[in-house]
């Protein structure tokens, strides 16, 4: 199994959506305009969105930035939907926030660090799902140069110039 992209897409009920397996889940990546389509009624394939509020919010404030998606995982008979950052074609789930440095104690903007909630299901250990973040490496504070550890800060943003991510 591959947690790389797969190239084509599936249309679901109109929905241009990727689809992958990770981890023994197959996890199903709209593109924006296949967010709206399903946000327009909070169903997929005739399956119920579970907080399609939420999906909806994260879409509005994160989709401008090119490494950031929301996946799906059908769950219990309902879609479920988690963040991911995809550096280098790999796909992680991951928490956003704007990290507080650990050393100087200063906002260091939108960052990115592991989730192990989100890898629910999967059957890994949260030392597998740390495991896999190592290849990202953990970044150092823009301010200071402290190693981000103790909220294992994986990603930063880029720089947002006139609105828009660089």
């Amino acid at each position: 199994m591959s947690d790389k992209w797969i190239p084509e897409r599936m249309d679901v009920d109109g929905a241009h959506v990727r689809t992958l397996y990770q981890h023994g889940q197959q996890v199903f990546i709209p593109s924006l305009e296949g967010w709206k389509a399903i946000l327009d009624d909070g169903h997929l394939g005739g399956i119920r969105m579970t907080s399609p509020d939420n999906a909806r919010a994260f879409v509005e404030k994160y989709f401008r930035y090119e490494a950031i998606r929301l996946g799906l995982v059908l769950l219990r008979g309902r879609w479920w939907s988690f963040p991911l950052l995809c550096v280098e074609g790999h796909l992680y789930r991951v928490h956003f926030e704007d990290v507080i440095c650990e050393h100087c104690h200063q906002r260091c903007g939108l960052s990115a660090t592991p989730d192990t909630v989100c890898y629910a299901g999967t059957g890994l250990s949260v030392a597998e799902v740390y495991a896999e973040f190592k290849r990202l490496g953990v970044k150092q504070c823009p301010h200071c140069s402290g190693l981000l550890r103790r909220r294992q800060t994986a990603w930063f943003a880029p720089p947002v110039v006139d609105g828009a991510s660089s």
